[in-house]
């Protein structure tokens, strides 16, 4: 293809901005999210500051950051009601990339930026844990964690101990507390390592570690790739896709959002004391609901999220679920929820996606006991009754988890103690060593996997029997439509 490599020589209009944010890691969601943001209030007038961009791990390259400046588009696709969105953003606010295990000393010299304020990380949740032997001194240290320190200790000694230099910390890692969780990490290392107190004061006091929530789909390259090159007159080797929808809540001081205007262009982030009710929408409604979809979903022969949402009833079913069994138990402005319901769906239902079933299956019962057994409890002491459409959820998992229904291209994805603790319980059913009421009961008491026993909830039990031998006798089409 006959089109000019995307780099700053090719756009000479691009400014060259004073570095404000130091990011740890350049993957998709870094690129489609924070960049992003970045690069829209710099562009509106607000911020005017640019980014250093630091590799957080030694494996792979950052070659394509090299050749093209740190310039990359970001390809936003998915659908606002019945409105389709497909358009391109161009982010020229990456200025310089740092490579801390080809060149130690330029990664330390980021410490002396007097401009430098923030330092945003997206290492995965893998990323917020430290090594038991890297020390101080190793160039660079092997954690992200370890890393980050090094570089505070280094601008502690830069501006001897000024206060007003610290940085204001936004991990982006899908932990809860992930800022708090971040600090006390660099706290037990400046332990382990034995760095002076004042340093210690200084971290805690002139530095603002801030726990996030963060939420947008951003898959990553597209796979029409050429014909965009065609369309931008560039070869863009950095291209992200990302969904329309963003939320990035941060639980920071209140005058956090004056500093970091990110609200004030438009986007929808928003600066709040506690991240509680943000965070308990997310998991309850849509986490919840791809929990929910997972088993209805692949034992109806979908594979993927827009299949169910395109399937008269398994969307009727999910629908139901939220609408009548997570809401009334949320305590919350009802209007509101229904709102994010309605934006849930347009993003389940994003043409340019395909967000696989198999692929939200991953520990899928750990994701039951955090995202749907919350709501299944509050509902039994509210209501007095059980939740149905959860427990056939619940049911649906126990059946799956047998792997009596051979369905294409997926295999459970689970801790494997989790999976063969469930081969057995069928196993022994299929041998009539058990009957099924025991299987249930068995399974639902495993207090391991799913944190209190399931059998004492009044009711829970033998519905979840009646439900199992329902789905064993081939009727999970004709539950799911009466309960829709």
């Amino acid at each position: 293809m006959n089109l000019p490599r995307l780099n700053r020589s090719e756009l000479q209009d691009i400014a060259r901005l004073p570095i404000k944010v130091a990011f740890f890691g350049g993957g998709n969601f870094m690129r489609g999210f924070s960049g992003w943001m970045i690069e829209q209030i710099n562009r509106n007038g607000e911020f005017g500051g640019g980014i250093v961009l630091i590799k957080p791990t030694q494996a792979g390259s950052y070659k394509s950051f090299h050749e093209q400046d740190g310039l990359y588009h970001v390809l936003i696709r998915g659908r606002k009601g019945s409105t389709v969105i497909e358009k391109h953003d161009l982010v020229s606010a990456i200025q310089e990339i740092v490579n801390p295990y080809q060149d130690n000393n330029a990664f330390l010299k980021i410490a002396e930026v007097e401009s430098l304020r923030f330092l945003i990380s997206n290492t995965t949740e893998a990323g917020l844990s430290i090594s038991s032997d890297e020390q101080l001194d190793d160039e660079p240290a092997l954690s992200f964690p370890g890393k980050l320190l090094q570089l505070l200790w280094k601008r502690y000694q830069w501006c001897s101990g000024d206060s007003k230099k610290g940085l204001v910390v936004l991990p982006c890692e899908l932990i809860p507390e992930n800022g708090q969780r971040l600090y006390e990490l660099l706290s037990e290392l400046s332990n382990r390592w034995s760095l002076p107190e004042s340093f210690r004061v200084w971290l805690k006091e002139a530095n603002i570690f801030c726990n996030t929530l963060v939420d947008r789909i951003v898959p990553g390259y597209p796979g029409d790739d050429e014909a965009i090159w065609e369309e931008l007159g560039f070869l863009d080797k950095l291209m992200v896709q990302a969904e329309p929808y963003h939320l990035w809540v941060i639980e920071g001081p209140p005058d956090l959002s004056e500093h970091l205007p990110l609200p004030k262009v438009g986007l929808n982030v928003i600066f709040a004391e506690s991240l509680e009710r943000y965070s308990k929408i997310k998991i309850r409604l849509l986490n919840g609901a791809h929990t929910a979809m997972v088993p209805i979903g692949l034992l109806q022969g979908e594979s993927a999220v827009d299949e169910v949402m395109a399937k008269r009833d398994l969307f009727q079913f999910i629908d139901s679920l939220l609408r009548q069994e997570v809401v009334p138990v949320m305590s919350m402005d009802v209007a509101q929820l229904n709102k994010y319901i309605e934006q849930i769906y347009d993003r389940f239902t994003n043409p340019f996606f395909r967000h696989r079933l198999a692929s939200i299956s991953l520990n899928s019962l750990s994701k039951f006991r955090s995202r749907l057994m919350p709501t299944m409890m509050e509902y039994v002491e509210l209501h007095e009754r059980v939740p149905k459409r959860i427990a056939l959820v619940l049911a649906a998992y126990l059946f799956l988890y047998s792997g009596r229904q051979v369905i294409p291209e997926f295999e459970l994805n689970d801790n494997p103690e989790t999976i063969q603790y469930f081969t057995d319980l069928w196993k022994k059913l299929d041998r009539n060593s058990i009957s099924r009421n025991q299987l249930v009961s068995f399974a639902l008491s495993k207090k391991d996997l799913l944190g209190t026993d399931l059998t004492r909830v009044s009711k829970l039990p033998n519905q979840v029997i009646d439900y199992l031998r329902t789905i064993e006798e081939g009727n999970l089409e004709k539950l799911i439509s009466s309960l829709s």
